[in-house]
């Protein structure tokens, strides 16, 4: 069973405009998240997609493998463009805003969809003990480790729960290939709209999400502030420091 990777990435972010091209530590963001998902042990194949001709233009000095979508209202929508090109029965969504991506995280999410077929969706989570950053996503799970619901407030509620009891959302997300094809032919639900978040596209036409709990995971790229604070963590980083690029 096989696993491709794709990183859906746009220039026009709103929260930081162009964030995908910031250079940090000498390298284009996106350029980092695709070279550290390269050390993946578990991916077949790994491609950045997007529909900016310009991200396309600066990736190609790089030698990093990418290809040219339509526009999409989200990233899912776009891999699946992406993805009927190529027969791979797993599909992994790696965000373009996971600067410090760890390789091993995202072979752990592989290992468990090989191993747990009877899911169809799957995703990332981390322990997170902060509270008002609306930047980050928190989730919710039932006994079974599937994701109940998740929000960019504080949940469950900060003024009942202990900071480091609380759980945030990272964006590496697993698909079994058929699956994908279902999820965008859903329309768009309620609660994905309020918050806004696609994934909850999923639990709202009653299909489930299994959770794959990281050990640790560095913050992503939403904003300035969270572009100086990876610029100085990349610095001690253990991938980088391996000059993986």
């Amino acid at each position: 069973m096989k696993a491709i990777g794709f990183i859906p990435v746009r220039y026009e972010s709103s929260r930081l405009y162009g964030k995908a091209l910031k250079k940090i530590s000498g390298l284009p963001a996106i350029v980092h998240v695709y070279k550290r998902s390269k050390l993946s042990k578990e991916l077949d194949d790994l491609f950045v997609v997007t529909d900016s001709n310009k991200i396309i233009e600066v990736l190609k000095k790089y030698n990093v493998k990418t290809i040219l979508t339509s526009k999409h209202d989200n990233g899912t929508e776009r891999i699946y463009e992406a993805s009927k090109k190529y027969k791979f029965e797993i599909i992994i969504n790696i965000q373009g805003d996971e600067i410090l991506v760890d390789p091993t995280n995202i072979d752990k999410l592989v290992r468990h969809m090989k191993k747990n077929k009877k899911y169809k969706y799957f995703l990332g989570v981390t322990k997170f003990n902060k509270i008002n950053q609306k930047s980050v996503f928190k989730a919710i799970l039932n006994k079974n480790e599937e994701m109940i619901y998740c929000s960019r407030e504080d949940i469950p509620s900060s003024s009942i729960v202990k900071n480091n009891n609380r759980l945030k959302v990272v964006f590496i997300v697993g698909y079994f290939k058929n699956y994908l094809k279902k999820f965008v032919k859903l329309p768009a639900s309620y609660n994905e709209l309020r918050e806004p978040n696609e994934f909850l596209r999923i639990i709202d036409n009653g299909y489930k999400i299994k959770t794959v709990k990281f050990d640790k995971a560095e913050i992503s790229l939403d904003t300035y502030s969270d572009l100086i604070k990876i610029k100085k963590l990349i610095k001690k980083d253990k991938y980088f420091n391996k000059k993986y690029y």
